[in-house]
């Protein structure tokens, strides 16, 4: 699988809401210029009201309400938009997603809160639509509502049918994902390598020295019982290349000593374990205290401690 360079949204995305940003909105072109998205809401509503409803009006709607996160009433707009015009399919795929924030909030509504119906049945038409854009941008969605319901392989197979049709950064990490889950070592990582290969994304280097470590330790268990992987020593290898090379070349290091502190635990090298997390945590320490700090770093540093502790407790 190559894997080419992409924009954050899929082509099949991207030409989706081309489409539907040439539909002809009854609005004179500079009606909404810098506006806030309160008051164009206003203004669409007041359209609304004078000239009455169409269903690019109550997308239009929806796009200024989701843009301050007002679900629901985006929501709402999108099905309007759905009754007037069952085929429009950037609603379909915008309500689908709203949907997709949804999974695993257990204080949904049970009652008719477009919120609270099922994604899958919101692009069931779209994946077998007879434009090819829309039907890999709708399989892709679908991967996405397996992967949060931890259906891993309804992902792995979905984000892999899409992948062989466009190329996308994205669903090659979610399919690694899935690929994990299932045991599926080799594959994820065949995937995540040809995507570096081509991309040279860091995002997709982090996440390939992630599974390196993950599959050497699910080696290190297995071995014992059936030998399912291949020796853990590959997998340390190609991880401890990554990691020097991150320590070398970037200024903040912290994430990368606590993966190199995890190499050094599967070697069996307490000392330059804690030696690693202790000089994370000092970095870690050091960036909370400046303004806005990332909130990732507050999960390294706790990372970072349970590992430490981990690693002290092992050598007494």
């Amino acid at each position: 699988m190559i894997v080419k360079p992409t924009l954050r949204h899929c082509k099949a995305c991207r030409f989706v809401y081309f489409v539907f940003a040439l539909c002809p909105i009854e609005v004179p072109s500079a009606a909404f210029g810098h506006d806030s998205p309160a008051t164009v809401i206003s203004q669409l509503t007041a359209i609304m009201a004078d000239k009455g409803v169409s269903a690019e009006l109550f997308f239009r709607r929806a796009s200024e309400f989701r843009a301050i996160r007002y679900y629901h009433r985006a929501a709402y707009d999108l099905t309007q938009a759905l009754a007037i015009d069952n085929n429009m399919v950037a609603a379909r795929l915008e309500l689908a997603r709203l949907q997709l924030q949804e999974i695993g909030n257990q204080h949904r509504s049970k009652s008719d809160n477009p919120l609270s119906r099922d994604p899958l049945e919101t692009i069931a038409s779209l994946t077998t639509h007879e434009d090819q854009a829309v039907r890999t941008a709708a399989i892709a969605l679908r991967g996405e509502i397996h992967l949060a319901r931890q259906h891993w392989e309804e992902a792995a197979n979905d984000f892999t049918q899409a992948l062989s049709i466009e190329s996308n950064l994205s669903w090659c990490l979610w399919r690694a994902e899935a690929q994990m889950q299932l045991g599926l070592v080799d594959e994820a990582i065949e995937g995540l390598e040809s995507a570096h290969a081509i991309t040279q994304s860091p995002v997709v280097r982090r996440q390939l020295c992630d599974i390196y470590l993950e599959a050497a330790m699910k080696t290190r268990l297995e071995d014992k019982t059936h030998g399912r992987f291949p020796s853990e020593d590959s997998y340390l290898e190609q991880a401890s290349k990554i990691i020097k090379d991150e320590l070398f070349n970037n200024r903040l290091k912290s994430s990368w000593r606590i993966r190199s502190g995890k190499l050094h635990m599967l070697y069996g090298e307490s000392q330059k374990a804690r030696e690693e997390f202790s000089e994370a945590l000092e970095e870690l320490s050091a960036r909370l205290e400046t303004p806005n700090p990332d909130p990732a770093l507050v999960q390294d540093r706790i990372t970072a401690q349970s590992l430490l502790a981990e690693c002290t407790q092992q050598s007494r």
